[in-house]
């Protein structure tokens, strides 16, 4: 009866073995990284932060993709600012709470829910601030590099009026020092007259007149432009429309966007390459380390800041070389634009 059950034993085990072969991996064990995008505006009310995590699995990357978990903290991590004065002096710990307040759309990634970490703190253009994630389970701690925040840019012209023609027309603004990236846009309002006397708001104009980097600060400088480009904008972003008998002009509204160091550095280094090589850099200033030990940590992000100033002008056609451009001009002629009501 032994001898038996030995043998059924044995062949069990056999039966077993040789049912669980090992897969072949070609997975490294695995270790979550911290990935951060945060970019603050001291204007906003509300500042969100995302973080993901880095995942691995041995199937389908993408199907494992949808599972929000695979690539989520949600509330496992602890997220937060320090505020510090130029002295580096704390002034105060800035807490920032889960959210699934923004729908995410269509894609990769599992949708439309995601996770972001926001503050409605108010914050202060003259002081320092670092971003913490810290992670209690692995004792990881990932933090960004100390940013002071991008300076609104004071934009100087005479008037409420703004002067376009077909020849280039300048303006001026006023630097920050903090600010190291600009962006300027010009955003162009109009309405129009229907047939039955009706009006309704033209879809707006928006001419982005490209970036600058930083040539100084405190001293006002001056941007130059094509007028002649603008007026192509508004013939290719207006339609022609039977049913309207004119069009009116409303306002301008100029825009300048500035960015701090370390956006305009991570920009850079991802701009598209247009060389025979095509190795690309990789910028971060996200780093990690462990709390127990100080053994450094692989992390990856950027945490960084924007502003934006903007001037509205009145109208464009106070002025006659502005108003035969867009009434008479060779782009926007057919328009029907007027200055009879």
């Amino acid at each position: 009866m032994k001898n038996r059950l030995f043998q059924i034993a044995v062949l069990l085990f056999l039966c077993l073995f040789a049912s669980c072969k090992k897969d072949f991996s070609v997975n490294a064990p695995y270790e979550d990284f911290p990935i951060v995008l945060g970019l603050i505006n001291i204007a906003d009310g509300t500042h969100y932060v995302k973080i993901y995590k880095s995942f691995v699995t041995e199937n389908n990357a993408y199907d494992a993709a949808k599972d929000i978990h695979l690539y989520s903290y949600i509330d496992s991590v602890e997220v937060y600012m320090e505020e510090r004065n130029a002295k580096g002096t704390l002034i105060r710990k800035i807490l920032f709470d889960t959210t699934t307040e923004i729908a995410k759309d269509a894609g990769i990634f599992a949708f439309p829910t995601q996770i972001l970490y926001k503050t409605n703190a108010k914050l202060n253009m003259d002081y320092n601030y670092t971003l913490f994630v810290y992670n209690p389970y692995t004792q990881k701690m990932a933090h960004s590099t100390p940013i002071v925040l991008a300076g609104q840019v004071n934009i100087t012209s005479a008037g409420t009026t703004l002067s376009i023609t077909d020849r280039p027309f300048s303006f001026k603004y006023i630097p920050t020092s903090n600010a190291y990236l600009y962006e300027f846009t010009v955003t162009f309002y109009y309405t129009e007259v229907l047939k039955d006397r009706t009006t309704q708001q033209g879809k707006p104009i928006v001419w982005t007149l490209g970036q600058q980097p930083r040539q100084g600060s405190g001293m006002a400088t001056s941007s130059e432009a094509s007028g002649n480009f603008f007026f192509q904008r508004i013939a290719a972003g207006i339609a022609d429309n039977e049913n309207v008998v004119s069009r009116r002009t409303d306002s301008i509204v100029l825009s300048v966007f500035t960015a701090e160091k370390d956006w305009y550095l991570y920009l850079y280094a991802n701009r598209p390459s247009s060389g025979i090589n095509q190795n690309r850099l990789d910028y971060t200033n996200i780093s990690a380390y462990d709390t127990e030990n100080k053994e450094e940590k692989y992390a990856l992000g950027i945490f960084s800041s924007r502003a934006i100033t903007s001037r509205m002008f009145i109208d464009l056609t106070q002025t006659t070389g502005s108003r035969d451009s867009l009434f008479h001009g060779r782009h926007t002629g057919h328009l029907k634009f007027t200055d009879i009501y």
